[in-house]
């Protein structure tokens, strides 16, 4: 069973200028409680700030190499506001489904989400890219590490083309162990290029070639929570990831 892990993202103002910071809500609201909340806070005079907690869920390598520096504007925007980072395994219903039921107001996720009723946008693709034991002459020949990680269909049809690729002799949970043992000369791995930012100096990275598959990146929220003026200001951060994502 995979389990959630939790950061909470609380940097002091003498870290970034005015970090996001504030107290945090100990019981779950539903959505559309905070939807409202969230609105009320947002239509009030320009003298107040907004202060509450926004419930963000996200794969582990959009938590570690994305979030920061959306949360880090975000908070200078909002230094009362706190955002509850959730690492979430995109798996199966994954962070679609912690926004879906209730558990995180936003969500960074692998598209497609297959979840009816909710607020889906991408925000950029990216390369699956092949990564290996540095200095290893074949690297396709290495044993596959697999990962648990949801990916579209396009990117299903294209592996099961693959001849090249072995069944996996290795499974794994997320991207960053599958890093750490190419690391350790246990074999290959299909990853996407965000999971190889600081990956180990043993590793190396290669293209795929023509028509490699992409992974799309995205947000997702609900109808209601699109009406706080907190949220949609987040959701515009979160689009400048296209940008970020570009220089990875």
């Amino acid at each position: 069973m995979h389990s959630a892990r939790t950061v909470r993202i609380q940097p002091s103002a003498k870290q970034f200028a005015h970090g996001v910071c504030g107290g945090v809500f100990s019981t779950v609201i539903p959505t559309a409680a905070i939807a409202g909340m969230f609105g009320q806070v947002g239509d009030q005079s320009a003298g107040c700030q907004a202060s509450g907690t926004i419930r963000l869920a996200a794969f582990r390598s959009a938590a570690f190499h994305l979030l920061p520096r959306v949360l880090v504007r975000f908070g200078q925007r909002h230094p009362k506001v706190t955002v509850d980072v959730r690492i979430v395994p995109d798996l199966g219903r994954g962070i679609a489904g912690e926004v879906a039921d209730g558990r995180a107001d936003v969500g960074v996720v692998s598209l497609p989400v297959y979840l009816n009723g909710l607020v889906c946008k991408e925000l950029y693709d990216e390369p699956y890219v092949l990564a290996y034991p540095a200095g290893h002459p074949d690297p396709r020949s290495l044993p596959m590490i697999d990962w648990h990680e949801n990916c579209s269909d396009e990117t299903r049809r294209w592996l099961a083309t693959q001849e090249w690729i072995p069944p996996g002799d290795t499974t794994v949970e997320d991207d960053g162990v599958v890093l750490s043992m190419a690391g350790h000369g246990l074999g290959a791995a299909i990853v996407p290029r965000l999971s190889t930012v600081d990956a180990p100096p043993k590793v190396a990275i290669t293209e795929l070639g023509d028509g490699a598959p992409q992974r799309r990146v995205g947000y997702v929220t609900t109808r209601e929570l699109t009406r706080s003026a907190l949220i949609r200001d987040l959701l515009g951060e979160l689009h400048t990831l296209r940008a970020s994502a570009s220089v990875i």
